[in-house]
């Protein structure tokens, strides 16, 4: 596992309407398991650019 401070930092999420109350909870991936994160482990996804192409800065 990799913890990394973001102080300075601007990132953007998506998140499905279900989670809306609580869009940094990580609550999602912790009950269903994703690309990271195993069933029980909340995890967040997010990007530095919101460039849907990736070219951002």
């Amino acid at each position: 596992m990799i913890l990394t401070r973001l102080d300075a930092l601007t990132v953007y999420r998506v998140h499905t309407p279900k989670w809306a109350f609580a869009p940094t909870s990580g609550a999602g991936a912790a009950q269903h398991g994703g690309r990271a994160n195993r069933p029980g482990l909340a995890a967040l996804s997010a990007v530095r650019t919101a460039d849907p192409t990736g070219a951002g800065p």
